[in-house]
């Protein structure tokens, strides 16, 4: 049996059909060795997939890094307030304000924090 294990969390854990051993250890690897922080000085934080089973058992992919409860730290500057079957609603600060600004995402969906806008439709 092969299993794909992404960033070890049970929810990404599935057997593969489709992967050699080695090309899963490939994947993963690169999934690993990851050079530079994807939130770090990104002005767009897009929400590419949601996957979502229960309110304690989710999965993000956010600007192409997986996040699940267990590291939503990894999100540097955001806080995720909500996870619903539909969408995610986010909170951040602005280094220009104290107040912070909520806003929700739809997968293909992501934020503008220059703009301060939403932007539909995003496909890679």
């Amino acid at each position: 049996m092969f299993f794909l294990l992404l960033k070890e969390n049970p929810i990404c854990a599935y057997e593969s059909l489709f992967f050699t051993e080695t090309e899963k250890d490939i994947i993963h690897e690169n999934l690993l060795e990851s050079k530079t922080h994807p939130f770090k000085d990104r002005e767009k934080f897009q929400l590419e997939a949601l996957i979502y089973i229960s309110e304690k058992i989710w999965s993000l992919w956010i600007n192409n890094e997986i996040i699940c409860p267990e590291n939503v730290y990894k999100i540097k500057g955001y806080r995720i307030k909500k996870v619903t079957p539909w969408n995610v609603t986010f909170s951040w600060i602005p280094s220009n304000s104290s107040t912070p600004k909520t806003f929700t995402l739809c997968p293909y969906q992501a934020y503008d924090s220059k703009e301060q806008k939403i932007i539909d439709g995003l496909k890679n």
